[in-house]
């Protein structure tokens, strides 16, 4: 019986009920469940269980998945996978004679479909101790098979918040199968396939009630900005300098997801930087955005001056850009739908 779960109610009845237990684990370790964080970073989680006296610094496990980035005109991949190896375990329970380690990978929303093989490693060990494989989708796909009695039993949230929740789950499948289109990366195979057509439908974004950004503060003018949606969801505007220097300005941000940031501005290759190529300009970079605030205010203080920067103005860009392709329009489209099922979800 899954932890929380009510028994039924069955008036004057009398009844037997029989708890059944799963087996404790045979061997030395096994995988378990699964999970998913969209906490600034896409990245799903898998669960081991070893023995209560192990010692759980003995164990990592080595990521593979998709195809590697090697070009973007055009986008192209190559036959070797993604690795991330000698993952230490994020979080430890210990539950009765064992102990739970979590391990986590980041993956870029274009990779939610791709299957995750997980070796996991034990010191002293040449080979692997176990294998498992997952995907952002089964995840997701999973959820949405849940009755509400069901998510109530795993999560204890209600029925309205179950709605939400398959809302939410549904905005992230879509998001990420239109990130696989916008780089071209996999799309024989989308995310989103194991939805309807309605639930692929995105929205429409009413873009008159974004507002478009101020000109910039005194000494520095907005010239434009970008959004990264790869492991990190982050946001970067450039300025230009009223007055040509090779000294940037000091720039902090301050916002309502996180105290523990990194900070606001970050070196580059200035030859190589689109935007920011000369002295005349430079960018700031926000960070590890949380799905919930995807489209909130930020707030930037450019030498003692408060500018605000929100990534709805990109989105509004985009969509009003005549010359901006289809799959373009579809990524932030439904990216603006994650951010929005997202902040109805969390709060």
């Amino acid at each position: 019986i899954p932890y929380g779960r009510s028994f039924p109610a069955v008036g004057t009845s009398n009844v037997t009920y029989y708890a059944v237990y799963k087996a404790a684990p045979t061997g030395d370790t096994y995988f378990g469940q699964h999970s998913l964080t969209t906490d600034g970073t896409i990245k799903v989680n898998f669960y081991v269980t070893v023995p209560a006296e192990a010692n759980a610094a003995d164990y990592t496990v080595d990521f593979s998945w998709g195809n590697q980035f090697t070009g973007s005109d055009p986008y192209t991949y190559s036959d070797d996978p993604y690795t991330l190896t000698g993952v230490t375990s994020s979080q430890t329970t210990v539950s009765g004679d064992s102990q739970i380690l979590e391990f986590t990978v980041p993956i870029a929303a274009k990779e939610f479909n791709d299957t995750i093989t997980a070796n996991l490693m034990k010191a002293g060990e040449e080979d692997p101790v176990a294998t498992d494989t997952y995907s952002g989708t089964d995840y997701a796909c999973k959820v949405l098979n849940m009755t509400d009695a069901q998510l109530q039993a795993i999560t204890g949230i209600n029925s309205e918040a179950a709605a939400k929740l398959r809302a939410l789950v549904i905005s992230i499948l879509n998001y990420c199968s239109a990130a696989q289109d916008q780089f071209d990366y996999n799309t024989n195979a989308h995310a989103n396939d194991c939805l309807t057509a309605t639930q692929k439908k995105l929205p429409t974004v009413r873009t008159n009630s974004i507002s478009d950004p101020a000109d910039g503060v005194a000494g520095y003018t907005y010239y434009g900005a970008s959004a990264n949606l790869g492991f990190d969801t982050a946001y970067t505007v450039y300025f230009l300098k009223d007055t040509p220097s090779s000294d940037d300005p000091e720039v902090t941000y301050y916002n309502n997801f996180s105290l523990n940031q990194e900070p606001v501005w970050d070196s580059f290759d200035r030859e190589n930087d689109e935007f920011a190529s000369n002295d005349y300009a430079f960018r700031c970079t926000v960070s590890h955005i949380p799905a919930p605030k995807i489209l909130d205010d930020i707030t930037l203080n450019i030498a003692g001056q408060d500018y605000t920067i929100n990534m709805k103005t990109y989105i509004k860009n985009v969509l009003s850009n005549s010359s901006a392709s289809a799959e373009l329009v579809n990524t932030v489209k439904a990216l603006y739908d994650f951010g929005t099922k997202a902040k109805a979800f969390f709060g």
